[in-house]
């Protein structure tokens, strides 16, 4: 049979094998190429919003002293700063395919604990939170606190398992460190770090608002 073959069409043969062959291998190359794209940026933006959630935490005042300063001061409001990342998350959820079945739970979890938040931050800024009773405003206050607390908890977790999973592409934690002058302070400047910046939690809010 193949010495009924032209050399030409031998060659032909041979060609077409090839170009399949480099576009088979092209379309692999390709999607590795995505995926650590696409890994490297979704542990980016786990890894900055689970950091704002440790240092949302780290600086808070104790739920109960919370309560006891909206009761001696009804004009008070607790400093919260609504800076969500979810673009990478949101814009590609296309690429969620490259998310392995162990770990994707985890992330759908975290970003919809992320939504939560911003629902219980918009709540805390607007008119009405004064109108409800005290109890009503320390229970949203505590529902920030506990989801902040599950949402850091859960990103932590699967930043962890993301390093663990892709050892070649050497993810590690940006070092973005809270204002750790604030650890130590005392209950007044806790309530400073709270209270006395409401202008940039509002300009921050309304920014995440028109988005």
């Amino acid at each position: 049979m193949l010495e009924s073959l032209s050399w030409p069409a031998i060659i032909a043969a041979f060609v077409f094998v090839f170009s399949k062959s480099y576009e088979v291998t092209k379309i692999i190359w390709d999607d590795k190429k995505e995926k650590e794209k696409y890994i490297r940026s979704l542990f980016a933006e786990i890894d900055f919003n689970t950091r704002d959630m440790e240092i949302f935490i780290s600086d808070s005042a104790p739920i109960n002293l919370v309560k006891e300063k909206l009761i001696e001061d009804s004009s008070f409001l607790p400093h919260v700063t609504d800076s969500r990342h979810t673009d990478i998350y949101k814009s590609q959820i296309n690429l969620i395919h490259h998310i392995s079945d162990d770990y994707l739970p985890d992330v759908v979890s975290f970003y919809s604990i992320m939504n939560q938040i911003g629902v219980e931050v918009s709540s805390i800024y607007r008119p009405s939170f004064k109108k409800i009773s005290i109890e009503g405003q320390v229970s949203t206050i505590k529902d920030l606190y506990v989801d902040s607390r599950e949402c850091s908890r859960i990103g932590r977790k699967i930043l962890d398992t993301m390093k663990d999973k892709y050892p070649n592409y050497k993810l590690k934690r940006k070092i973005r460190p809270a204002p750790s002058e604030h650890l130590g302070a005392g209950l007044e400047e806790r309530f400073e770090l709270l209270d006395l910046n409401l202008e940039r939690a509002w300009a921050i809010h309304r920014e995440n608002s028109i988005r």
